[in-house]
């Protein structure tokens, strides 16, 4: 004798299904935060056709900041460089610059280059960067600003360094990130520079 399910009991299992893929997909959500970076510039800006500001960050959610910290060090300072953990992630976050910046920016220092379509950067305007990574993740980040036709002399005006910005990485100037931050910063600009 063949079974047939009567229409209540698909329509049962139909929302059992559904139940449990959204549930599913609500715990995909709980595994992610969302790092903000906010940029607030206070004043008007010197040279906007060529002032840049962005935000450098490197991270991980598999290696521990002592970990990532030695990985930096060895990559960035090691005779021969250090090869780069396949965890870690390096990419520039852009808050503002010129026409074409990013794509300069990206070939000069050979990372991605993410940004918001801010255009040249204005006084007195708030700009932000976010940034989705697993829950858990440890990251490294400064706020740089630079002259696109004089990238090697960028400033690190923020960050999460702990003391001096041209220091070696440690585990202290790393964030583990749990659950979604705001890092906020203002960079003034005055008659003559900041």
């Amino acid at each position: 004798m063949k079974r047939v399910l009567s229409i209540p009991a698909i329509v049962l299992i139909a929302s059992l299904v559904v139940v449990t893929v959204f549930a599913g997909c609500g715990k995909q959500s709980d595994d992610t935060v969302t790092q903000t970076f906010e940029l607030k510039l206070d004043g008007e800006v010197d040279q906007p056709d060529d002032r840049l500001f962005v935000v450098t960050y490197f991270y991980s959610s598999e290696l521990e900041p002592a970990e990532l910290a030695d990985a930096l060090t060895k990559l960035y300072t090691g005779n021969p460089p250090g090869e780069p953990p396949e965890s870690l992630v390096q990419k520039i976050g852009g808050f503002c610059g010129p026409d074409g910046w990013a794509d300069q920016v990206g070939e000069a220092l050979g990372m991605e280059v993410t940004k918001d379509d801010a255009g040249e950067c204005r006084g007195d305007t708030t700009y932000s960067v976010k940034l989705e990574v697993p829950r858990g993740t440890a990251i490294h980040y400064s706020l740089d600003t630079a002259l696109l036709s004089n990238l090697d002399d960028s400033e690190t005006f923020g960050g999460n360094t702990v003391g001096d910005p041209m220091d070696l990485p440690t585990a202290e100037d790393f964030d583990v990130l749990e659950k979604d931050e705001r890092s906020e910063v203002t960079y003034t600009f005055k008659t003559g520079g900041q």
